[in-house]
């Protein structure tokens, strides 16, 4: 997850949008504190931030050969933090609170082609009324 992050803020700082190959690989099984891990988050959540304050989001970002609309790679990398976060907040017996901003987002993202038997995603759980949807 850090790796990622942090190769989608690169490319997003980057003035072609072009995000570096090596940053999402550099983190894979790299043994890190809790401590370093949230400095290498914040690092790369400042430099995010920094490139989407200067209109990043409004141009493509490049990972490998092809491109994504700046606002949909942007929409992407919210919803990878709002699941997995999920997923390790629920893992760390930690509370997370669902953001409305990707949860509009899956949706669109989450097609058919990705949902059901043998695929990435199951198809969505239908939640009774009155259960809630997110707890931790």
């Amino acid at each position: 997850m850090v790796g990622w992050l942090a190769a989608v803020a690169a490319g997003f700082a980057a003035p072609d949008g072009q995000a570096p190959r090596v940053l999402a690989g550099q983190y894979a099984g790299r043994r890190r504190t809790s401590a370093q891990a949230a400095a290498d988050v914040r690092a790369a959540v400042g430099a995010l931030a920094g490139a989407l304050r200067d209109a990043a989001a409004g141009r493509p970002l490049r990972i490998g050969d092809s491109a994504t609309p700046g606002d949909i790679a942007l929409g992407m990398i919210l919803l990878e933090y709002q699941v997995h976060g999920w997923d390790l907040a629920r893992a760390a017996g930690q509370h997370w609170s669902a953001a409305q901003a990707s949860l509009a987002f899956a949706p669109a993202m989450l097609t058919d082609d990705y949902q059901g038997d043998g695929k990435p995603f199951g198809k969505p759980a239908q939640v009774p009324p009155g259960h809630r949807r997110w707890t931790a």
